[in-house]
């Protein structure tokens, strides 16, 4: 089973590369619960074991919303200390990387953009 953090991660990776923009956190939140959603349907096992709180806007996953709090405060220091905009940001801050597991992918095909 994977961790949200991590197919979060793999659905960052391939929206940018597939569209070449970033995905916003909205869109991302909508995703993951949609995915885990699909895995359910599909193979009638969760993909992650984090769970989502149902929000005004949608489901959101207080693991991946930390994530994304810690990475807008680096980018507002960095962005007034001049330093300039870093060249992409990856959420996992731990330098950990998944290229998307089997389950991962299918799902991601499923959903319509075939990485």
């Amino acid at each position: 089973m994977e961790r949200i953090i991590d197919v979060a991660q793999y659905i960052y990776d391939e929206y940018k590369r597939q569209s070449g923009e970033v995905i916003n956190e909205m869109k991302l939140h909508k995703l993951l619960y949609l995915s885990q959603r699909e895995s359910l349907a599909i193979t009638n096992e969760p993909m992650f074991p984090e769970s989502f709180e149902g929000w005004k806007y949608g489901p959101v996953s207080k693991e991946v919303r930390a994530l994304y709090m810690k990475s807008e405060r680096l980018m507002k220091v960095i962005k007034s200390r001049k330093y300039g905009i870093l060249p992409g940001f990856s959420l996992c801050v731990q330098n950990q990387k998944t290229s998307g597991n089997s389950s991962q992918k299918q799902i991601w095909s499923f959903m319509g953009s075939d990485p």
